[in-house]
């Protein structure tokens, strides 16, 4: 039998210190800059403040470039955090009136995982505690995340009006009330075994039980606490629940998920099951739903653990599906709003993608100028390195030889940026004849009196970029001799 795949964080000391170093310095930022933080719009400029202190650090290139790099996902973590529980601690008709947003000073009692996320559990457990909000909310809070060692209290020292709304059976929910607060109003009136008869059948969907049905309730609404808590609740009742077809559900239904659910992390309850599930199921799942199981294991800050994931989805993606992929990962790291720019999430992608998919890459649209372009304009040469090292020979030409790629190179050339040049060119590992092809194609973008252009044919015949350095050198010394001859 096959054996199970399990999905766990992997981070080095390393990385987890600078998760921590990111977070601190939005909180710090945050502080400054309090007032901007209680406005959406604001929050991108955040962003920028935020890389300003991170360049005074004066921290090696390395660890820089990764702290900047991870800014973005971070900030959105703490946004996506602020807008769900504004919509769930209040009335839907406030309309996030800036009476009813969530202040600064609940945002800095965030606490977090060691992967860069917002621990939402704990958070919720400690906002009780120092009673942030009123009792109602506390209660609310409560109940979305399970936390049965705070509920009994907290349902005490609700008013009498509120409890009064769980008494009448319902056609709908009621806006201010969630699912879930009727549960555990249920729950604390010792009258749990009521509620197949009290909710909709419509809300059960022919599940077998109260708790299986809030199991699929809290699996489709990202509620990663709530999903463990009812899994419990099934162990004892359904030892064989279909795993499989719950999750598979909340893969379907990401389509029409709530807009307050869009900032919310899918991957934390989509890992939560596969991890409970068999090698079988696992594939199940990935052969049923590969495009949205891939899309998900892409976000924040699952990202860089799953490759072993990844690989087994490609085996279930078709080449007709491929432009989503790459445009989904392109929207995923270079988007102004939802991006987050690491490298390494592209390289790891792109290295373990099957050979049909590499082709597509160059062969259908502009796909591959347009990921190429970025990267340059990042200087992440290691990411136009992967791309040039993981194509087939005819691939690498075809790509090297597009009209966009010359206009490309030469306008790094005229910038005099020759380090990403030889990038592109020396380090493609290029055959006598490959560099023979693209020395005839480029030469109808090259005026003869250049020297650029003699020094990029320089090197694609294979010198090093420090050789053309010192031929172009001593051509512009030469040159300003012979102008000075001339003058005199």
């Amino acid at each position: 039998m096959a054996t199970q795949l399990k999905l766990v964080p992997n981070l080095s000391l390393k990385e987890m210190a600078i998760n921590k170093l990111a977070v601190n310095l939005w909180i710090q930022s945050l502080i400054n800059e309090r007032q901007k933080a209680e406005i959406f719009d604001e929050w991108y400029r955040i962003v920028d403040i935020v890389k300003e202190k991170v360049l005074e650090l004066k921290l090696q290139k390395l660890v820089m470039d990764r702290l900047v790099h991870i800014l973005r996902p971070i900030g959105r973590e703490i946004l996506g955090w602020k807008q769900f529980h504004e919509y769930i601690l209040n009335d839907k008709a406030d309309n996030f009136s800036p009476t009813s947003s969530i202040k600064f000073d609940i945002l800095k009692q965030l606490c977090w995982t060691c992967t860069g996320a917002v621990d939402e559990r704990r958070t919720a457990e400690l906002l009780i505690r120092l009673e942030m909000f009123d009792p109602i909310k506390c209660f609310r809070l409560a109940c979305w995340y399970c936390l049965e060692s705070y509920i009994p209290i907290l349902w005490r020292n609700l008013p009498r009006r509120y409890k009064n709304l769980f008494h009448d059976k319902i056609s709908l929910f009621p806006s201010k009330i969630l699912p879930l607060e009727y549960y555990w109003a249920f729950t604390m009136n010792g009258e749990e075994l009521k509620l197949n008869n009290f909710f909709l059948s419509s809300f059960l969907d022919n599940a077998p039980s109260v708790h299986q049905a809030f199991f699929k309730h809290s699996t489709c609404n990202r509620n990663k606490a709530a999903t463990e808590y009812f899994y419990q609740k099934l162990t004892d009742e359904a030892l064989n629940c279909d795993f499989y077809g719950t999750l598979c559900d909340a893969l379907r239904e990401e389509t029409y998920i709530a807009s307050c659910l869009k900032g919310k992390s899918r991957c934390d309850v989509f890992v939560y099951l596969l991890n409970l599930m068999t090698r079988e199921q696992q594939r199940k799942v990935f052969k049923e739903e590969p495009l949205t199981c891939l899309f998900w294991l892409l976000d924040w800050p699952w990202q860089n653990m799953c490759v072993g994931v990844t690989v087994q989805i490609w085996k279930f993606i078709p080449v007709s599906k491929y432009e989503l992929v790459l445009r989904e990962l392109f929207a995923k790291m270079f988007s102004s709003t939802t991006c987050f720019y690491i490298p390494e999430v592209f390289q790891n992608f792109f290295m373990h993608s099957p050979v049909s998919f590499r082709k597509y890459f160059v062969n259908c649209g502009s796909f591959g100028i347009d990921f190429i372009s970025k990267f340059l304009q990042a200087e992440d040469g290691e990411s136009v390195k992967v791309i040039l090292e993981n194509l087939e020979d005819p691939e690498r030409r075809k790509l090297l030889s597009n009209d966009s790629f010359c206009i490309l190179i030469a306008f790094y050339m005229q910038k005099d940026r020759w380090s990403m040049v030889e990038l592109c060119v020396g380090e493609a590992t290029l055959s006598k004849e490959d560099r023979k092809i693209l020395k005839n194609i480029y030469q109808k973008f090259s005026p003869n009196t250049s020297r650029r252009w003699q020094r990029f044919f320089s090197l694609l015949d294979g010198k090093s970029v420090n050789t053309t350095t010192n031929m172009y050198a001593e051509d512009v010394k030469l040159g300003k001799n012979k102008r000075l001859k001339k003058s005199d």
